[in-house]
């Protein structure tokens, strides 16, 4: 960063030394506060400053202080505002961006770990569900029922008819089925919940 107490010692020392020499004080000292400004930020002649764009969301208007050559020079398009940067606004800004490019790279990261916890409880929930299933359909098999009437499936053609003497088998395999069921639903809401976005709960 320029040191503008150097930078009036400077214009001291090379003041007194145009006196010394015998030249024109007032226009030499006016020539030098000019080069100095050149390199004084905030100064209107300070010469590192650049032009950039912001991004707007609503239709950049012409600011109060730019002239109308100058809004015509530089105007690319509605949302496009120019904007004249020094040295150290351009370092600011640049630590910024780095900032938040960081910050946008670690919820990357921790979105794709979440992501990543989800297909697997997904997957285990699933596993579940075939278990389930299958169990659901090993209890199913033995029991249809017909007409208040229990048939038991056979390896030989035909089914082998059971009177209600044998409800109490029926009735706990009921009990089983329905047993099951309530688990199955219980893990398909849970899928549907995960699928639904509880990612960011």
């Amino acid at each position: 960063m320029f040191n503008t107490t150097n930078a009036n010692l400077s214009n001291t020392n090379l003041t007194n030394a145009t006196t010394m020499i015998g030249g024109n004080n007032s226009a030499i000292t006016e020539q030098i506060n000019t080069v100095l400004s050149c390199y004084v930020p905030g100064s209107p002649n300070y010469k590192f400053s650049y032009w950039f764009y912001n991004l707007s969301n609503t239709p950049v208007v012409r600011p109060a202080d730019m002239g109308m050559e100058q809004w015509n020079e530089l105007y690319i398009n509605q949302h496009l505002m120019p904007v004249k940067l020094n040295c150290e606004q351009i370092r600011t800004r640049r630590e910024q961006q780095n900032d938040l490019t960081i910050k946008l790279n670690n919820t990357k990261q921790d979105t794709l770990e979440q992501i990543g916890g989800l297909n697997s409880k997904k997957n285990t929930i699933r596993n579940k569900l075939k278990t389930l299933v299958y169990k659901f359909r090993k209890v199913a098999k033995g029991f249809i029922r017909q007409n208040e009437h229990i048939y038991m499936n056979t390896d030989t053609d035909g089914m082998i008819k059971r009177e209600k003497l044998y409800l109490a088998d029926q009735e706990e395999g009921i009990l089983q089925m329905e047993e099951i069921k309530e688990r199955l639903n219980d893990l398909l809401k849970r899928i549907k919940k995960d699928e639904r976005g509880s990612l960011f709960e």
